[in-house]
């Protein structure tokens, strides 16, 4: 198979997919769906000069910032996934320092070896590894921020302040 016949054929199966997400899928997958069509038919005509195809971020409905506010979305979900099973017992500040120093160390002693390695470890130095692997690890405000927003009550309004509020 040539790789003009490859990219064909893979464009088809990307095709192919696209339908089924259409027809059998809920409302959202048929939605991917039709915009992977619509993304595969522009692509297909030929330009003028002026035109340009549609990216398939538009056709998804994702900004610009996509790819960026995933990366983000997971490493806070893993920072608040670490600080729930390995630091739950202290308050935000103290888990915010101690998971700072113990990145730092990790990222000063055994990081490296372990990437080079492609080798996982168990345990702290795991997560950490995980961490590190998404990039570096923000300054401990930034962890105390964000555990603070997760970790913040959410006080319900009596009637009076209830009230007080619909009148503003």
């Amino acid at each position: 198979m040539t790789d003009a016949c490859a990219i064909v054929a893979r464009v088809d199966a990307v095709r192919r997919a696209a339908l089924m997400l259409v027809e059998h899928g809920d409302a959202e997958m048929a939605q991917v769906g039709g915009a992977l069509v619509a993304f595969l038919v522009t692509a297909k005509r030929p330009l003028d000069a002026d035109q340009r195809h549609a990216p398939l971020e538009s056709l998804l409905g994702l900004g610009p910032t996509w790819r960026g506010d995933v990366r983000r979305q997971r490493r806070d979900a893993l920072f608040l996934d670490i600080r729930k099973r390995r630091y739950g017992d202290l308050s935000n500040r103290r888990a915010a320092e101690q998971l700072s120093i113990d990145a730092a160390r990790y990222a000063a002693s055994a990081w490296l070896r372990d990437q080079r390695a492609g080798r996982r470890p168990d345990g702290l130095p795991g997560d950490l590894f995980d961490l590190l692997s998404l990039g570096a690890v923000p300054a401990e405000a930034s962890l105390r921020h964000l555990f603070d927003r997760q970790t913040a009550p959410k006080f319900a309004l009596g009637k009076g302040q209830a009230a007080a509020q619909s009148s503003r």
